[in-house]
């Protein structure tokens, strides 16, 4: 029996030896340099086929989305080299007489702007909004002399709500709000929905909750508290809410002395449920069209959420924190989501198993924006916007070919270091499969070890350690569908499937995840 384990280790170090971790090295379809580096989150208007950037620099500029050519630029004068300069928002307006482009760019400060040509339409000065990310909506039965959707425009002033006419900036009424704010606020069934963090400027310890972190639901018209919901003492919510509006649900991620997503009735703010996660959650969720919930963790995992509230899968532990929200595939079949050392990853939506990776793209605080079906636009802190076709094409192992070797370049070519990099990609991907193969070899000498000096009990347990190990490698190795071509596994450290329990409503905060690395390791310290 011990030869029959070893020869069977030693096949599985081959049969997975042949299968290299899917990586999509391939060079971006086109980059732009946008100096000073980018921290907003870009606009994508899929009509006109443009990319739109808040800079540093005071500048906001349309690229194209196909060519990475730059279109056209619009000063604001709002220099922002160290903080987090505002996200673009755009609107389709109602068509109206001598405007052929009904489209108009919003951005912080309060500026509009035509979408097509970056024609300066109107700007309005307003306290503590330069850095805010503004929520164009069309809000029904707003002026009783018509019966046709208004344009409004709702921005964050720090501890107020502005609330603007979106075609000409007028300015309609303004709510303060306890605490402090700094997300962009989200427009839902004739509500607006704001995020606060407690304010610095007050102690939390000051025996009184006027200053706490809330979530508030405004009239969209007269701006009307409709409900406010709190959590714990000291609460922070420090993304934008995701909203179900088939569901009449709006899901926050809330942080306190424990993490957490909650998900509330969109028309009483009343909890419908919670659920604890490992570490801090910084970005907003997403929903899915049947309503399922995802999110990204500072431990490196993302996890999914059923409508219903319980715990579908959490991912593999990825290669850093993820500090951004994950964003669907045009299809909806995948997800795509980057952690802030700059890889890109791609996982199955349903399964949250990890299809393929892009690494080394330059640091990100910025989430992926995918452009059109295989088309997905990575930016990175320095300045980088990268266009990459996510679509590879990975033959099945079964009617695979041996790799034809890389010569190295001659006196008249040069080299890019293409070959280079991905001759060390191999090395990495093939030496994890070498370790894995490795670890069975070991224990099937150990367990000959264990016979020879008759530890019947011990031998016992490492046979059946070594036959859960060869089945587990075997069925990975054979998983995949015949002919064709398909997408390989990256051997997650667990199933999904079997790593639901990662979130779980405990006490004990340091057994809430069993497969945190000591790279993400929360020691209570929530600073960025």
């Amino acid at each position: 029996m011990i030869g029959v384990h070893l020869f069977l280790a030693v096949f599985a170090l081959l049969l997975r030896s042949t299968h290299p971790l899917p990586s999509n090295n391939a060079p971006p379809t086109w980059s732009y340099n946008v100096r000073f580096g980018v921290t907003s989150v870009p606009a994508y208007s899929t009509d006109l086929g443009l990319i739109y950037v808040a800079t540093k620099i005071g500048q906001v500029i349309a690229v194209n989305s196909t060519n990475g050519k730059l279109v056209w630029t619009l000063r604001t004068g709002i220099v922002a080299l160290t903080a987090k300069v505002s996200s673009p928002s755009i609107l389709k307006l109602p068509a109206s007489s001598g405007k052929p482009c009904t489209t108009t760019l919003y951005v912080g400060g309060v500026f509009a702007a035509n979408a097509c040509d970056g024609e300066l339409l109107w700007h309005t000065s307003l306290i503590h909004t330069n850095y805010s990310s503004p929520s164009p909506a069309l809000i029904a039965n707003v002026s009783r002399a018509t019966t046709a959707p208004q344009p409004l425009l709702y921005v964050n002033g720090e501890s107020s709500l502005y609330a603007l006419g979106a075609r000409e900036g007028r300015r309609l009424f303004n709510v303060s709000l306890s605490g402090k704010s700094c997300t962009k606020p989200v427009v839902a069934d004739r509500l607006v929905i704001v995020c606060t963090s407690p304010d610095p400027a007050h102690s939390p310890n000051d025996g009184t909750r006027e200053h706490d972190g809330s979530v508030f639901a405004l009239d969209a018209t007269s701006g009307a508290q409709v409900w406010k919901y709190s959590g714990t003492h000291g609460t922070s919510f420090l993304s934008a809410p995701a909203v179900d509006d088939a569901r009449g649900v709006l899901v926050v991620s809330s942080t306190a002395e424990k993490h957490a997503i909650v998900a509330l009735k969109l028309k009483s703010g009343i909890v419908q449920w919670s659920i604890s996660t490992p570490t801090r959650v910084a970005a907003s969720p997403i929903i899915a069209a049947d309503g399922a919930v995802y999110s990204g963790c500072y431990d490196g995992t993302i996890f999914s959420i059923s409508s219903d509230g319980m715990k579908l899968w959490v991912s593999t532990q990825l290669d850093s924190i993820v500090n951004t929200s994950p964003q669907f595939s045009m299809n909806g079949k995948g997800i795509y989501a980057s952690t802030t050392v700059g890889t890109l990853y791609y996982l199955d939506r349903i399964s949250g198993e990890l299809l393929w990776k892009r690494r080394e793209m330059g640091t990100s605080l910025v989430p992926p924006l995918p452009l059109n079906a295989h088309d997905v636009l990575f930016t990175s802190m320095d300045g980088m916007l990268q266009s990459y076709d996510t679509v590879i094409d990975i033959p099945d192992i079964r009617s695979e070919k041996p790799d034809t070797p890389t010569l190295p370049p001659t006196d008249h070519e040069e080299d890019d270091g293409t070959a280079r990099e991905s001759v060390e990609s191999a090395d990495e991907e093939i030496s994890y499969e070498v370790i894995v193969g490795s670890s069975g070899i070991i224990l099937a000498i150990f367990s000959a070890l264990l016979w020879r000096h008759k530890k019947i009990g011990k031998l016992q347990d490492c046979l059946c350690g070594i036959q859960r190990w060869i089945h587990h490698v075997l069925k990975m190795s054979s998983s995949s569908p015949s002919g064709g071509s398909r997408t390989l596994d990256l051997v997650p450290l667990m199933s999904p499937t079997n790593s639901v329990n990662v979130m779980v409503d405990d006490d004990d905060e340091d057994d809430i995840n069993p497969f945190r690395s000591p790279h993400f390791h929360d020691d209570g310290d929530d600073s960025a």
